[in-house]
């Protein structure tokens, strides 16, 4: 299997509002290609892609007969890192397939991943530290209308304008080489915590 993934459109399903994932769109195809070989029963669901995953690259829902893709993962994550995890998701709907008890990471599941070529281990290695370096968060002031955007999220922030904003959810915005952008998810912004301090005798 190529380790370049070719340059094809293909919209996917989301569950958070984001754009299409350009160039990725023959992820569908290759999933599908890969388990008529070696399941040609199974059926796969269209693939999804969530926004809501932070620490989870991919998943299988078993019961969905459905992988689902970390939207970082499709922006921010080199075309190898992105086909070890759809391989690894595959693998996991094969190894269902053939037998539903067996154990999620077990001998079947790692002979699977021998036999489609994906990396027979838990966890795919993809170096996810460097996707903060390219990751925003943005809302919109309700003052002058701009975009107000940070590294990090805030339960409050000011924008140029001298106006504090207090988003409900901040977007999630990956920041492409050449300049491009795209939004992947929402996120909420952290919780405010109460200050303990009283004053003496209170």
């Amino acid at each position: 299997m190529p380790s370049r993934i070719s340059a094809y459109q293909l919209k996917l399903q989301f569950d958070d509002p984001a754009p299409i994932v350009p160039g990725l769109g023959n992820l569908q195809q290759i999933a599908d290609a890969i388990a008529a070989a070696h399941a040609p029963a199974i059926r796969l669901k269209p693939l999804k892609v969530s926004g809501h995953m932070r620490r989870t690259l991919g998943s299988f829902y078993p019961t969905l007969s459905e992988i689902r893709l970390n939207a970082r993962l499709l922006h921010l994550g080199s075309d190898d890192e992105i086909r070890l995890v759809l391989l690894h998701e595959v693998a996991h709907a094969i190894a269902h397939h053939r037998s539903p008890k067996a154990p999620a990471h077990g001998l079947l599941f790692k002979d699977v991943c021998r036999e489609i070529g994906a990396e027979p281990s838990k966890y795919v290695d993809v170096a996810q530290r460097k996707w903060g370096e390219r990751t925003r968060y943005a809302a919109r002031c309700r003052g002058c209308d701009r975009e107000v955007m940070r590294r990090r999220r805030f339960a409050s922030a000011r924008c140029d304008c001298g106006v504090v904003i207090e988003p409900r959810r901040w977007q999630v915005v990956a920041l492409k080489e050449g300049g491009e952008r795209a939004v992947i998810g929402t996120s909420a912004p952290p919780v405010r915590r109460r200050s303990r301090w009283r004053w003496p005798g209170r």
